[in-house]
């Protein structure tokens, strides 16, 4: 059972079209550079985010032509988040699981 509208449980088969995908990062990465951190900022959003990201990753006849672009817009996401420069002391636990995510 898939956590998102957007993936399914296999890593390369989207259920949206790839421009939707595209447009929905693309949105959400604009948003992130502008957002403080807050608790709409929440671990399933992190994880669809991470779940996009690994599409860069892949490889082999399976993978869509659309994959690598929709990891680089997804990492596009996380370094959206990486570069905040204030970070809410409650937000400290919340970047060591995304550090942990990360690697």
């Amino acid at each position: 059972i898939s956590t998102s509208p957007f993936i399914s449980d296999s890593p390369f088969v989207l259920q949206l079209p790839p421009e939707v995908c595209t447009s929905a990062l693309s949105c959400l990465n604009h948003l992130f550079s502008w957002i403080p951190l807050s608790q709409d900022i929440t671990p399933d959003l992190l994880e669809v985010v991470f779940r996009y990201a690994s599409l860069g990753c892949l490889s082999g006849s399976d993978v869509s032509e659309h994959s690598g672009n929709l990891g680089s817009i997804a990492m596009d996401c996380v370094n959206e988040l990486l570069i905040k420069n204030c970070v809410p002391q409650e937000f400290e636990l919340f970047l060591m699981k995304l550090f942990d995510q990360s690697f």
